[in-house]
């Protein structure tokens, strides 16, 4: 099995845990448009500006193949990392294109393309109405979901940044690795607490 497969497995694991998990933050979940679905995103490969997200019917199993392109004439772009619904919106981050990606759940359409610099943008937890995304310049990014708007960062001390969640008050970020100046991989053992006010 290829590396990207394991990956498209992961991430739906992890989208289907996100949409089942019960949240009490005030934003109800959309409605079903017409039946259940589960999302899954294709990092694609890397430098191929192939991501790719497809929806899969749980009803009947059948696949709707490059959901996202043909919603929206054009591909979500170059390695897409991380992949969540809140309320009626649907989140994507795409790490080596430095976009996040917000998309209509319904229909699929593109209802805004953010350009986050050279931040590298990688996962996402939901909480209170905004979307916290840990990136790879070091920083943990929190994003409102009304006015679909970077609100502000906060930069970390450990390694680049990967997998983060919410707890109570503070976000719990995982710092993972970095490379030395000789091009060697250093790994991080260190978590980075971050007060949500």
């Amino acid at each position: 099995m290829r590396k990207t497969h394991f990956t498209v497995l992961a991430t739906l694991t992890i989208a289907l845990a996100a949409a089942c998990t019960k949240d009490p933050d005030p934003e109800p979940p959309a409605p079903a448009a017409k039946g259940s679905y589960a999302y899954v995103l294709n990092e694609g490969d890397w430098g191929g500006n192939n991501a790719e997200i497809c929806r899969l019917n749980t009803a009947d199993g059948t696949i709707e193949a490059d959901w996202f392109s043909k919603a929206n004439g054009r591909g979500i772009g170059d390695l897409a990392q991380d992949l969540v619904i809140y309320g009626s919106k649907m989140y994507a981050t795409v790490f080596t294109s430095n976009t996040l990606e917000v998309i209509d759940t319904a229909t699929g359409r593109s209802l805004k393309q953010i350009d986050m610099g050279s931040r590298g943008p990688r996962y996402m937890a939901c909480h209170g109405g905004k979307i916290y995304i840990s990136c790879y310049d070091k920083s943990v990014v929190r994003f409102d979901t009304a006015s679909l708007s970077i609100e502000a960062a906060c930069p970390l001390s450990g390694m680049q940044p990967e997998q983060l969640c919410v707890v109570g008050e503070n976000i719990y970020v995982c710092n993972c690795w970095q490379k030395d100046a000789a091009g060697n991989a250093v790994y991080d053992s260190t978590l980075s607490v971050v007060s949500i006010a």
